[in-house]
């Protein structure tokens, strides 16, 4: 089982996905997310179904990408849709799921995809995402916009949630993020050495606060006055 998070910010794109591998007799760490990065275009690409189905999908939009080419009238954006759509129509693409962060030289965007279907994207996730847990933990913490620097924070704590209640959903996370301005940057872990630590620490923190709003009928108001961690982009 796979969980990978996609965000569109302000910023640039950020893809955040497990690296559990497992089946029939086998389980293995590796990445799931993908990257390529040339003058005119770069994406990053993750996924949830069968690793083989993936890199093959993967290979075909690299391939498919190297020959789009945008006329004076059209959107970038909607040419790569479109290629994307072709592309996805192969039978390769059947029980697979991916997130593509796409950066050309006139914009940047997310596109999702389920199987053959395409579409555009803004906060996204795939494989076990639709389990109740995501949905609750997503519902309360992609209530507005992030920053790159904080959508790693988020999605690496979305994914370590997904380990520890989704069976067969690895907790260990990789993160490739693709930036407005330029360059594109890959990591492993989570966005400080000892982030599972910190994570269960805002989780403890965050239930005595809950705690004392349910008791005070939700009309109570909370401060929170400890500092944001270094590196999560929060003023």
């Amino acid at each position: 089982m796979t969980i990978g998070v996609g965000f569109l910010c302000p910023d640039g794109i950020v893809l955040c996905s497990d690296r559990l591998h497992s089946g029939q007799g086998y389980k293995f760490q590796q990445s799931k997310i993908f990257s390529i990065q040339r003058q005119d275009y770069s994406f990053i690409f993750s996924f949830a179904g069968d690793p083989d189905s993936a890199r093959m999908m993967f290979e075909k939009t690299r391939d498919a990408m190297r020959m789009v080419t945008v006329q004076r009238d059209e959107s970038v954006k909607d040419v790569v849709k479109q290629t994307l759509e072709k592309v996805f129509s192969h039978k390769q693409a059947n029980g697979l799921q991916t997130l593509i962060g796409v950066k050309t030289k006139e914009d940047y965007f997310l596109i999702k995809t389920i199987e053959k279907k395409v579409v555009e994207g803004s906060t996204e996730y795939i494989g076990c995402g639709d389990s109740s847990v995501l949905r609750y933990i997503c519902d309360l913490l992609l209530e507005s916009q992030l920053t790159t620097a904080e959508a790693v924070v988020i999605g690496t704590y979305i994914v370590s949630v997904a380990g520890r209640y989704v069976e067969q959903c690895g907790e260990d996370s990789n993160h490739a993020t693709l930036y407005a301005a330029g360059g594109l940057t890959r990591g492993s872990g989570g966005p400080w050495p000892n982030h599972k630590t910190r994570f269960l620490c805002s989780e403890q923190e965050t239930g005595k606060t809950l705690r004392m709003l349910l008791l005070n009928g939700g009309t109570g108001k909370v401060s929170i006055t400890q500092e944001a961690p270094a590196g999560t982009g929060a003023a």
